[in-house]
């Protein structure tokens, strides 16, 4: 219990730093305050039993390991958003004051042992034993095998203007486009790196589109991709790089694309990097131009019940986990609870109050509830 509990104050730093990184997160489409609260809640629901499932078929060490490829659909960012994400869950329900009795603690507290066991043993084989989180080894976040990573280096080839810009703005309307296909939220993008270049004055960060089409809003997209997946190799000189717990790439200078010395474009096929030739840039953009005008004209249609379904369910996904694990069984769907109680009342009151909470972090006493002490069904800030 007392490592569970360093672990959760090490979850509230952590989101305490992530979102005094961050500016507004309402858009002008989706209700994002709102969707983001109905899927921390589903988070709660699922992700116990998903996880016991999987626990049945596959170890965490090796489910952890098998996300250590290119472009993988489990990574870093999925690992710490959905511990995160049932955590700020429990946290709703805590305030709402539907965890209160000995019995709904003692059930709580054993699911999140279970979870937190599970996904230690998880995030430590994909790290390589490099520690739990990213900050834990300077904000780097090495994944790549060293035969994967030789590869790359040999790939990677001169840029010159022409091809430094037409690789920009692909990779600006993929983000555009995958930021919308997630319903705004940042799935599916994902870095890591930075990585040493033998014998020069430079690094390697791999920026990956893990998927060109998925999620609850793909089905708006008429075409298939060229190709299932993406991965950027950028070399870049004179540039400082960290990785924060979300595989966000920060860089200083802010504007690293003059820093790009050169680039290899890589796909994952059937778990075997793949590179492509540099004319995949315009058929790649191509795609996604048209693809995004498809996605943005329905979602424009949509009303505002389904918009929130759909931001739900990318926020709590957990599909990926079997995909990888290779176990069916599992479906990505609301749990009755958030369908029968849970959505009409984020409707009605748009954004929960531990989003409101968050709002004053200096002020703030505790954010997440701490296990073997009595848990408070108010707001202690």
């Amino acid at each position: 219990m007392d490592e569970a509990n360093t672990l959760i104050e090490k979850f509230e730093y952590h989101l305490v730093n992530l979102l005094s990184k961050r500016t507004l997160l309402e858009s002008f489409v989706f209700p994002v305050h709102t969707y983001i609260a109905v899927g921390l809640y589903n988070l709660y629901y699922k992700a116990p039993k998903a996880f016991q499932m999987l626990a049945a078929h596959i170890t965490p060490e090796e489910l952890g390991r098998r996300g250590r490829v290119l472009c993988s659909t489990i990574n870093q960012k999925t690992h710490f958003s959905i511990m995160l994400g049932y955590l700020v869950g429990r946290e709703q329900l805590i305030m709402d004051g539907a965890i209160s009795t000995k019995e709904e603690i003692a059930e709580d507290e054993e699911k999140l042992l279970n979870l937190l066991s599970f996904w230690k043993k998880m995030v430590m084989a994909y790290r390589n034993n490099e520690g739990i989180f990213v900050s834990d080894t300077g904000n780097r976040l090495n994944v790549l095998d060293e035969h994967d990573l030789m590869t790359i280096r040999e790939l990677i080839q001169y840029v010159d203007d022409v091809s430094r810009d037409k690789l920009r703005r692909m990779m600006a309307l993929i983000q555009s486009y995958l930021f919308l296909l997630n319903c705004e939220s940042r799935g599916n993008i994902f870095h890591h790196g930075p990585y040493m270049m033998e014998g020069k004055n430079s690094v390697i960060v791999v920026r990956e589109f893990s998927s060109l089409k998925s999620g609850p809003l793909a089905v708006y997209v008429d075409a298939n991709p060229p190709w299932p997946n993406l991965a950027v190799a950028l070399e870049l000189k004179g540039v400082q790089v960290k990785i924060d717990e979300v595989g966000t790439m920060h860089t200083q200078p802010e504007d690293y694309t003059p820093a790009i010395e050169g680039f290899a474009l890589l796909y994952n096929k059937q778990g075997k990097l793949t590179e492509l030739g540099r004319e995949a840039m315009d058929e790649i953009t191509s795609f996604v131009e048209q693809a995004q005008n498809q996605v943005f004209s329905r979602v424009t249609e949509l009303d505002e019940h389904s918009l929130i379904i759909s931001g739900a369910l990318q926020y709590s996904n957990l599909t990926h986990y079997f995909d990888v694990a290779g176990v069916s069984g599992y479906t990505n769907e609301l749990h009755e609870r958030c369908i029968d109680e849970h959505l009409a009342r984020m409707i009605n009151i748009r954004i929960h109050p531990f989003m409101r909470k968050l709002n004053f972090l200096n002020n703030t006493k505790r954010l997440l509830t701490r296990l073997g002490g009595a848990i408070m069904n108010a707001d202690t800030a």
